[in-house]
């Protein structure tokens, strides 16, 4: 039967030999190949890596400078702050001390009202002594004039402070010198005597005999010296220079203080 195409062509096969330098030459190029292959990406690789490790580097280096900066705006932006806190503390510690002070103050305050309710009772207390020894005194006094309507100043004094009347040292027997404290003018004693002549006293017009104040004390070498009052303690300033009288049994005698 005839055909347009043809049987097939066989072409001459080749050697064992040239069948196997063909292959080795296939593995060679194929070699070639794998190894131009890696060098290529280990170089691409290498060059990513760096890459890759600048950028680190890079963005390290911009986040320092970025917390940097942002370290700087906080130290701006937080000075205003400081500069209150620092303030309220130094406005804490003046209010410490103005404290401390008011405290010392009110301190001292209460301190001077105690002492001045201390003195103030320390004069109350003198005035009430000095009243309870001026009550007594009139008391005593009430009591002798009424029992000797007639008796002389001298005689009451001599009752009622007998530690006072002293005997006379030139005229014995002619009645006792008294202390000259009770003949100053701040004597209550003499005041007490003055302010009560008439009384039990009634039917003598006359009454007893007024008191005089001595208004000068002087001593055995003719000096100046200054006299207490009996009952309050206070000193008194002696005016002038007496020669002491005193009427005992109706005759004056010179009463030697």
């Amino acid at each position: 039967t005839s055909t347009l195409e043809g049987r097939s062509f066989v072409p001459t096969a080749g050697s064992t030999s040239d069948r196997t330098n063909t292959v080795e030459d296939i593995a060679r190029q194929r070699s070639r190949t794998f190894s131009a292959e890696d060098k290529t990406f280990g170089n691409t690789l290498r060059g990513r890596t760096t890459s890759e490790g600048e950028r680190i580097m890079k963005i390290k280096q911009g986040l320092g400078s970025a917390v940097s900066a942002l370290s700087n705006v906080s130290a701006f932006a937080l000075k205003p702050l400081r500069d209150l806190q620092l303030a309220e503390q130094i406005n804490a510690m003046n209010i410490d001390i103005e404290e401390a002070q008011r405290q010392r103050e009110i301190e001292k305050y209460n301190r001077l009202q105690e002492e001045d309710r201390d003195l103030e009772e320390m004069i109350r207390m003198k005035r009430e002594a000095e009243q309870s020894c001026l009550d007594a005194t009139t008391e005593h006094l009430l009591g002798f004039i009424k029992d000797n309507p007639s008796a002389k100043y001298n005689q009451w004094i001599e009752v009622f402070h007998p530690e006072n009347a002293h005997d006379g040292t030139l005229l014995e027997g002619l009645g006792k010198t008294i202390d000259h404290r009770f003949f100053v003018e701040e004597s209550d004693h003499r005041r007490l005597w003055n302010e009560n002549l008439s009384t039990y006293l009634e039917s003598s017009p006359k009454g007893r005999d007024f008191v005089p104040a001595r208004a000068k004390q002087t001593n055995d070498d003719g000096e100046i010296v200054k006299a207490e009052d009996i009952l309050s303690g206070s000193v008194v300033e002696d005016r002038e220079i007496f020669t002491s009288h005193h009427v005992h049994g109706g005759s004056d005698l010179i009463a030697f203080d």
